[in-house]
């Protein structure tokens, strides 16, 4: 016994496991991909395709040319992930599987002229992960501490915020004996 419903049958959520459970829902086949699914009726308008189908066939722009696009700077634990071109050979070899790379390691890796190995990482001399300058990074074999070195900083006696702030957490750190 076949238990597969034909195409045009119109059932209540509850009785497929559907929510909401009071609404209907059509068997209908999938223009585009062929498979049968369940899709929320409705007697105005229903779709011929299910939601995939459906979500890549509608045109989007994408990155600068959407009007949402908001230069692509955000923040991740204070440093700057971003999406560069996919042409960019370095950039490519560095990205994660969403095709961002973080902006510290891709300026480093560009002024080496070589993607940074994941051993790797970058430093910056000042503290401040958004400061993306060349002359702040500098790059590491292994991983090293949060914080600045005393001579990182730009000026004897410097009570900058970086400043204070490593001072700060140096406090907390055990002394050496």
């Amino acid at each position: 016994m076949n238990n597969k419903p034909r195409p045009g049958t119109i059932v209540h959520g509850r009785d497929v496991g559907r929510k909401p459970d009071n609404h209907k829902f059509i068997f209908l086949l999938c223009k585009t991909c062929g498979v049968g699914k369940y899709i929320c009726y409705s007697k105005r308008r229903t779709r011929k395709s299910c939601k995939a189908c459906y979500v890549s066939s509608i045109p989007h722009p994408l990155r600068e040319l959407s009007p949402a696009w908001k230069t692509g700077r955000t923040r991740m634990g204070g440093y700057v992930p971003i999406k560069p071109p996919l042409d960019d050979p370095i950039a490519k070899a560095m990205a994660r599987k969403d095709g961002y790379v973080l902006e510290h390691r891709l300026v480093k890796a560009r002024e080496l002229g070589r993607p940074l190995k994941p051993a790797e990482t970058v430093h910056h001399k000042n503290g401040n992960r958004s400061d993306n300058r060349v002359d702040n990074l500098e790059v590491w074999d292994g991983k090293h501490p949060a914080g600045t070195r005393n001579t990182d900083r730009h000026c004897a006696g410097c009570i900058c915020a970086a400043s204070i702030r490593n001072a700060r957490s140096s406090m907390y750190r055990p002394a050496l004996p």
